[in-house]
């Protein structure tokens, strides 16, 4: 299956930037909600973006008389400024009537949406892979190919630093540098009423399934993983751990983030595999923080919307820019304001707080997510 769109690429100078907006919340086609589809657009132009991703709860959905609406006003962001996208989903999106699975649907309709069908079988909607093709890597003699029936034949640089080369010497039949994995990380515990947990997990067979593409592309890359991202909306059990127990630079509004209780190992096969140097989640309004766990650098975006906190904490945007053949990676926050935040507060890691046990149980969230 060969894919209609154009794929993505590299720029000369070797670099490739990704704007990540998360829980936009769109809904009230009102004045609050024209400033931030204003906002996010300039941000796109400012800072001449190869990509956009959303990063869940891109609408609100939720009592919403026609959220399919709310949904196409996200999509017109990036369409209108002339900037590739694609989209995961968080527990907002389909709380009302529409489904996950519409909502990709959609999605996948327009002319510079950059995401990909579902692979069969699999729990969830929104689990995809792309690729993203060197600056000179086959743009004459080959067609950009959906490889495993669910990507671009690409390239891209990304990362954290690491000992490994990042693409192996002479480039192989996909000529990838790198790889961007999306995932669907659910909505509510499906075991709630048991009292585990508040928020759902990434599945089993989800990760079944990045592990066989992540496999699938090293060994398409002479057997070096590829350096990769992933997003996703809710954080990882991990996000607490790096938080807690290691330097992290940025704020947590909160006594803990909104991560599952059940741990379901795709962190671990983030580290087996070996490729995966960043991930990015939204849902937790009032964290930006990020820091580096066992050699993945766990990100939170910055809230595009509103951090529902009782201070000022102005929305924006976390910017990536990926460099192609290297397992390092920039980022920054850039705020409505147009603020640049290049570096965050330190904070030291104070160990594991009584807070997290409960994940929230027994207290009111402040960060409204």
């Amino acid at each position: 299956m060969r894919s209609r769109k154009p794929p993505l690429r590299f720029r000369g100078d070797g670099t490739f930037t990704i704007v990540q907006f998360t829980d936009t919340e769109f809904c009230r086609d009102d004045e609050e909600e024209r400033r931030m589809a204003a906002m996010m657009e300039r941000i796109l132009r400012t800072e001449d973006a190869d990509l956009a991703v959303f990063t869940g709860d891109v609408i609100a959905s939720l009592g919403h008389p026609d959220p399919v609406e709310a949904f196409r006003r996200a999509c017109r962001v990036p369409e209108q400024a002339g900037v590739r996208w694609a989209a995961v989903f968080g527990n907002h999106d389909s709380e009302g009537m529409v489904t996950r699975e519409q909502l990709h649907a959609l999605q996948l309709a327009y002319p510079l949406n950059a995401a990909k069908p579902d692979p069969p079988g699999i729990h969830g909607s929104g689990n995809y892979v792309l690729t993203v093709m060197g600056s000179g890597a086959g743009q004459e003699s080959k067609p950009a190919v959906a490889a495993g029936g669910n990507e671009d034949e690409a390239a891209a640089g990304a990362g954290i630093a690491g000992s490994k080369p990042a693409v192996a010497a002479g480039g192989n039949e996909y000529e990838a540098a790198a790889a961007l994995y999306f995932l669907d990380s659910g909505s509510y515990s499906p075991l709630e009423y048991t009292r585990m947990g508040f928020y759902d997990w990434i599945r089993r067979d989800q990760i079944d399934w990045y592990a066989s593409q992540s496999q699938r592309l090293t060994e398409g890359n002479g057997g070096v993983p590829l350096p990769s991202l992933a997003f996703f909306h809710i954080p990882l059990p991990e996000y607490n751990d790096v938080w807690d127990f290691a330097v992290c630079y940025g704020e947590r509004n909160a006594d803990f983030s909104c991560a599952p209780w059940i741990n379901s190992g795709m962190f671990a096969a983030m580290v087996e595999m070996g490729d995966v140097v960043g991930t990015f989640a939204g849902h937790d309004h009032g964290h930006d923080y990020w820091g580096d766990w066992h050699g993945i650098r766990l990100s939170f975006g910055r809230t595009t919307r509103n951090g529902y906190l009782d201070r000022p904490f102005l929305p924006g945007a976390r910017v990536i820019r990926m460099r192609e053949g290297s397992r390092e990676f920039e980022s920054w926050i850039r705020l409505e304001d147009g603020t640049v935040i290049r570096e965050q507060q330190r904070h030291e890691p104070t160990g594991r707080t009584p807070e997290v046990g409960s994940m929230g149980l027994n207290k009111v969230y402040p960060g409204g997510i």
